[in-house]
C-alpha cells in the first residue's frame, strides 16, 4: 500500500510529466506556426524583388517605345509587354504572373478565373469568381487603385488554397501599371522543405512524449535510473552548448532594449572580438552605422508584435573596420507570452556583396559594349555572343551558340587566310585584321576585329574571345567615292539592362542552407552526424556513413594531419574551408565551424557544424575569370573606353529636383554656367588605350588631369541634352558632338553613356572625323553643281517642294522665274568653251549677290538657270527680273581673257491664290520665257495666261 506520501508525489509527478507533455506539443505548434511565417516572408520578398525587377525593366521598355518611337496603342503594347517580360517569369509549378493597367485592363490572370478580357478590370474579375471562393484580396485591389507596393496572403479559388502575392507599379509616361506575382502557399512550403521540418518537430513531440512517459514509468521502478537521467540530460546540455558555440552563423540573445544577454564564439568573431564575454553586455546600438541603427530600430515593433524580422545591416568593429551582415531576429516571451528578448542570427556576406557587384559591372559592359563581343571554345565553337553580335548578323542567340563562326563566312578572303589566323592563334598571339562576313539575310558586312586568345591558371588555352566593329560603311565609302550619298546607319538601339540570374544563384547559394552537424573521435572514429550531413557526404543512411573513418573523407593523409594540428592548436577552427572527398570521390567544398571538446570521461572529441559552399567557390572562379575577360575587352577595345563615377552628378539632380525645377533646359539656358559646373562633378575612374591614341595622350594621367582641356562649346552642348536626358529618366544617352585633343586638334566624335553599378557609367568614344568629311563632300556633290558651285537641278526640286508647301499651307506669295542667256552658242564658238563656263560661272556669282539668304538660286540645266523667291508676289519678281536683265544689258562681263557682252532673257510666274503643284509653275515660267524669246529677247515676261 502506499502512503500518502507517496501517493502525493506521485500525483505531482504525473502531473509535471503531463505539463511537459503538453507543453511540448504547444511549442511545437508554435515553431509550426513561426515556421511558416518566416517561409511566406522570405518568398514575399523574393516575390517582390521579382515584380521590382521585371518593373524597371518595363519601365524602360515602355519609355522607349513611347518616346522614341510614339507609341499610344496601349492594348497592343501591353500584349507585348506581357508577352516579353511577364511569361518568362518562372515560379513555382502553380505560381503565375500578371500585368494590369491600374482598374481597365488586365492580362495574365490564371485558368482559375472564368473571364480573361483587356477591357475588363481586376476587380471585376475578382467580384465575378467570388463563386470559387475567392476571397481577402480587397488589399491588393486598393493598392492596384492607389498604384502601391504590397505583398499580402489571398485565397483566389478553392482549388489552389491561400496563396502568396506580391505586386509593384510601374509608372510609364502617363499610364500606370501593376506588376503581380503570387503562389499557392503549399507549393512554397514544400518547395521550401517546411512540411518537411514541421513533420520533423511532430516526429519530435511524438518522441518527447515518449521519453517522458518513459521517464515516469522508469522512476517508479528505479531511483538510481533518475540519477542516470539526469547525467545524460547535463550531456544534452554540453553538447547543446558545444552545438551553440560551432554554429557557421552568429546566434545571440537580446534583451528587449537589445543588450547582449549571451552570444556564440563565431558571433564574437563576426564582430570583431576574441570571445563572447567581450560582447556580452554591449547594446547593438554601439556596434551599428548609423543606417543600420535606424533599420534596426524600424524592425522593432515588428518583434514587439511577436514577429521575426530579417534585414540587411552594417556592423563596426572596434578596429574602425565594417562587416555587412544578414541578420534575421526571432522574438523571445516571457512566461506570460510577453515579448521579452530576441534570439538573433548573423551571418556575413561582405564577400558575396562584393562579388556580386563585380559581376554585374563586367556583365553589364559586355553586354551594353558598341562593339560585337564573341567567345568561342578552342574548336571554335560559339560559346557567347552579346546583343550587338545579333544585331549586326541579323542571328537569334539560339541559331549561333553550340556553332562555328564559319556561318558568317563569305567567299571574300581565301583559305589561307584563315589559316594564317588560326596559326597566330593557336600559337598563343593575338591576331588583328579585317572581315568581310555575310548576315543572316545574306547581305555582306565589314568588320575590324581583335582576336585574343584566353589561358586558364595554367598557361593552357581554353577558349578565344574577339571584340568586332562594324566598318561596313567606311569600306563602302573608300570604294565609292562618286556614287551619291547614301543614308548613315541606323543608330544602335537602347540596350536592356540587368538579368537577375547571378542575383537568385547567390540568394539560393547562401540563404536557408541546413548546416550539417558530426561528432567524431582524435583517431577519425565517427560518434553522430545528422542527416544534412549524410546527405552532403553522398551516404545512404547513418548507419552506412558511420562505419567509415574521419580520415576516408580526406584526399590525401597530409590534409588530415594539418587539420588536426591546427585544431589542437587554436582548440576552435572559425570560418574553416576545407576540402573533403564524398562517397563517389568527387570534391566538396565545406564552411566549418570546429572545436576541440572533451567529455565527462575525459576523453577529447572533435564536433563541427558545415555548410556546403562548393557552388560559391565554382561562382567565385567564374567571377574571377570574367573580369579576366572584361580587363582584356575593356584595354584592347578599339574603341575609347571610360569608367565614370556619375555619383556626385546624381547628387546634383536630386537637389536640382528637391528644388522643384520641372523644365531643366530652360534651367540651363538661364544659367549656362551651371552645366560646366556639373561637368567637373563626373570623375573619371579609368580609359583604356584606345583613349590615349584620340586624345594625343602620354598617358592615363594626363588625360584624367586634363579633362578640360578636351570640352569644346559643342561638347557642352552635347552633355547638357545628357544631363536634361537624365532628368527625364533616359539612363542610356547617345550623341555626337566636338572635343580637342590635348595637342589642340579638334575631332568629331560618337559618344555612347550606358549605365554601370554603383552610380557609375561606361562612356564609349568613337572618332568620326574622317567620316564628317566624306558626309560633307558627298553633301556637296550631291547638291551642287560643279561649274557654277549653285544647287543643281535636282536638289533644287527638293528645296522648292518644300517652299511651295509651306506657301500653299500658309496662303503666301511665291514666285519662280526661269532665264536664259541670249545666244550663248555664239560665246562658245567665238572665244571658246573655257570662256564661256567663265562666263556662267561670273552670270551665277553676280545674280546670287542680288538674292536675299531664303532665295533658291540652282542651274536649269546649260545656260539656263531658276530661282525661287519665297514671300515675292508677281510684281515683285518681275522687279526683280527687271533689275537683273538690265545689270547685265548696260555692263559687258569683264574677263581676263576677253570682254563679253550678253543679254538675258527672264519668264516669271506667281503661285499666288491658286493651288499649284511644283510642275505646273515651272511649266508657266518656262512659257513665260519662251514668250521673251519670241518677242525679240533681252526682255522679262511675267505669265498672265495662254496668248
Amino acid at each position: 500500500m502506499m502512503t500518502k506520501g507517496q501517493l502525493s508525489r506521485h500525483i505531482l509527478v504525473a502531473l509535471i510529466i503531463a505539463s511537459a507533455i503538453a507543453l511540448g506539443w504547444y511549442s511545437v505548434f508554435n515553431q509550426r506556426k513561426a515556421l511558416i511565417e518566416e517561409n511566406i516572408i522570405a518568398y514575399q520578398h523574393t516575390e517582390l524583388e521579382i515584380a521590382r525587377s521585371t518593373a524597371r525593366s518595363i519601365e524602360i521598355y515602355i519609355g522607349d517605345q513611347v518616346k522614341v518611337h510614339g507609341r499610344s496603342d496601349s492594348k497592343m503594347l501591353g500584349q507585348e509587354v506581357f508577352d516579353s517580360f511577364i511569361v518568362p517569369i518562372h515560379l513555382l509549378e502553380n505560381g503565375h504572373a500578371w500585368l494590369c493597367l491600374k482598374d481597365s485592363a488586365v492580362l495574365g490572370l490564371d485558368d482559375d478565373f472564368v473571364h480573361e478580357n483587356w477591357d475588363q478590370g481586376i476587380a471585376e474579375i475578382f467580384e465575378e469568381n467570388m463563386f470559387n471562393e475567392a476571397k481577402d484580396y480587397e488589399k491588393m485591389l486598393a493598392d492596384i487603385r492607389e498604384a502601391r507596393e504590397g505583398v499580402g496572403r489571398f485565397v483566389w479559388s478553392a482549388r489552389k488554397g491561400e496563396e502568396i502575392a506580391a505586386w509593384t507599379p510601374v509608372r510609364a509616361q502617363r499610364s500606370i501599371w501593376i506588376v503581380g506575382v503570387s503562389t499557392p502557399l503549399s507549393e512554397i512550403l514544400e518547395s521550401s522543405g517546411a512540411i518537411k521540418q514541421y513533420t520533423f518537430f511532430n516526429t519530435l513531440a511524438w518522441a518527447n512524449t515518449a521519453l517522458l512517459l518513459c521517464i515516469y514509468f522508469l522512476w517508479l521502478f528505479s531511483t538510481q535510473q533518475q540519477e542516470k537521467t539526469h547525467r545524460e540530460l547535463r550531456a544534452s546540455e554540453v553538447r547543446y552548448r558545444d552545438l551553440f558555440n560551432s554554429a557557421p552563423d552568429g546566434v545571440s540573445i537580446l534583451d528587449k532594449q537589445g543588450t547582449i544577454l549571451e552570444c556564440s564564439q563565431s558571433t564574437a568573431l563576426l564582430y570583431g572580438y576574441s570571445s563572447p564575454k567581450e560582447l556580452v553586455g554591449k547594446k547593438l546600438s554601439e556596434l551599428m552605422s548609423t543606417n543600420s541603427l535606424k533599420a534596426f530600430r524600424g524592425k522593432m515593433p515588428i518583434l514587439q508584435s511577436l514577429n521575426s524580422a530579417e534585414g540587411e545591416i552594417r556592423i563596426i568593429r572596434p578596429d574602425g573596420s565594417f562587416v555587412d551582415v544578414w541578420r534575421k531576429g526571432h522574438p523571445l516571451t516571457d512566461a506570460q507570452g510577453n515579448f521579452s528578448g530576441i534570439l538573433s542570427y548573423d551571418r556575413d556576406i561582405s564577400e558575396p556583396i562584393r562579388t556580386e557587384n563585380e559581376y554585374k559591372k563586367l556583365h553589364q559592359a559586355v553586354e551594353q559594349s558598341a562593339n560585337s563581343v564573341v567567345i568561342t571554345n578552342l574548336d571554335g565553337g560559339i560559346e557567347y555572343v552579346n546583343p550587338k553580335f545579333l544585331r549586326v548578323t541579323g542571328y537569334a542567340k539560339e541559331e549561333v551558340l553550340g556553332e562555328n563562326p564559319r556561318v558568317l563566312k563569305s567567299e571574300e578572303h581565301s583559305e589561307e587566310f584563315y589559316k594564317k589566323m588560326w596559326d597566330t592563334l593557336i600559337s598563343g598571339n593575338e591576331w588583328h585584321g579585317e572581315f568581310c562576313n555575310r548576315r543572316k539575310d545574306g547581305s555582306l558586312y565589314w568588320e575590324s576585329a581583335n582576336i585574343t586568345p584566353v589561358f586558364d591558371q595554367s598557361g593552357k588555352i581554353t577558349h578565344f574571345i574577339a571584340i568586332k566593329e562594324d566598318i561596313t560603311q567606311q569600306i563602302y565609302v573608300e570604294r565609292e567615292l562618286k556614287k551619291a550619298y547614301q543614308n548613315l546607319e541606323a543608330k544602335v538601339k537602347e540596350r536592356t539592362a540587368e538579368l537577375k540570374e547571378s542575383e537568385e544563384r547567390y540568394r539560393l547559394l547562401f540563404e536557408r542552407n541546413l548546416a550539417a552537424v558530426y561528432r567524431t573521435s582524435l583517431d577519425g572514429q565517427l560518434f553522430d552526424s545528422n542527416d544534412a550531413f549524410v546527405k552532403l557526404m553522398g551516404y545512404a543512411s547513418q548507419e552506412e556513413i558511420q562505419r567509415e573513418t574521419a580520415e576516408k573523407f580526406y584526399f590525401t593523409a597530409e590534409d588530415r594531419e594539418i587539420f588536426l594540428n591546427n585544431l589542437r592548436e587554436k582548440g576552435i577552427l572559425s570560418n574553416q574551408e576545407t576540402l573533403l572527398r564524398k562517397k563517389d570521390g568527387s570534391p566538396v567544398w565545406l564552411l566549418e565551424e570546429v572545436i576541440l571538446g572533451r567529455d565527462e570521461e575525459g576523453e577529447n572529441y572533435i564536433q563541427g557544424t558545415a555548410i556546403d559552399i562548393t557552388e560559391r567557390k565554382e561562382v567565385e572562379k567564374e567571377l574571377k575569370e570574367s573580369e579576366e575577360r572584361y580587363r582584356s575587352f575593356f584595354e584592347n577595345s578599339p574603341i575609347s573606353l571610360w569608367e565614370e563615377d556619375y555619383s556626385a552628378v546624381m547628387e546634383y539632380m536630386d537637389n536640382l529636383r528637391a528644388t522643384g525645377i520641372e523644365d531643366l533646359s530652360a534651367y540651363f539656358d538661364k544659367y549656362p554656367e551651371e552645366v560646366s559646373k556639373c561637368a567637373a562633378l563626373a570623375k573619371i575612374l579609368d580609359v583604356n588605350p584606345a583613349t590615349l591614341k584620340i586624345y594625343e595622350a602620354e598617358d592615363k594621367e594626363k588625360i584624367i588631369s586634363n579633362l578640360n582641356n578636351v570640352f569644346t562649346k559643342e561638347s557642352l552642348t552635347l552633355f547638357k541634352k545628357q544631363l536634361i536626358a537624365f532628368y527625364e529618366g533616359i539612363v542610356q544617352f547617345e550623341g555626337e558632338s566636338i572635343t580637342k585633343t590635348l595637342k589642340g586638334k579638334k575631332n568629331n566624335i560618337m559618344l555612347n553613356i550606358s549605365p554601370l553599378v554603383d552610380k557609375k557609367v561606361l562612356v564609349s568614344i568613337m572618332d568620326i572625323t574622317e567620316r564628317k568629311k566624306m558626309e560633307e563632300k558627298l553633301h556637296l556633290q550631291a547638291t551642287t553643281d560643279p561649274l557654277t558651285e549653285a544647287y543643281n537641278r535636282r536638289y533644287f526640286f527638293d528645296l522648292a517642294q518644300q517652299e511651295i508647301e509651306r506657301s500653299l499651307r500658309y496662303t503666301r506669295p511665291l514666285s519662280i522665274m526661269i532665264f536664259d542667256i541670249d545666244h550663248f552658242k555664239k560665246v562658245n564658238d567665238t572665244f571658246g568653251h573655257a570662256i564661256g563656263d567663265e562666263v556662267l560661272r561670273q552670270i551665277s556669282k553676280e545674280f546670287q549677290s542680288m538674292l536675299r539668304e531664303n532665295d533658291i538660286f540652282a542651274r536649269y540645266g546649260g545656260e539656263e538657270f531658276v530661282i525661287l523667291l519665297p514671300e515675292t508676289t508677281k510684281e515683285q519678281a518681275g522687279q526683280m527680273a527687271e533689275r537683273m536683265r538690265k545689270k547685265c544689258a548696260e555692263a559687258p562681263l569683264d574677263l581676263r581673257e576677253a570682254s563679253v557682252s550678253l543679254t538675258i532673257s527672264f519668264g516669271v510666274s506667281c503661285l499666288g491664290g491658286e493651288r499649284l503643284n511644283l510642275d505646273e509653275l515651272l511649266l508657266r515660267a518656262d512659257k513665260a520665257l519662251y514668250q521673251s524669246k519670241e518677242g525679240g529677247r533681252n526682255r522679262v515676261t511675267v505669265w498672265g495666261g495662254e496668248k
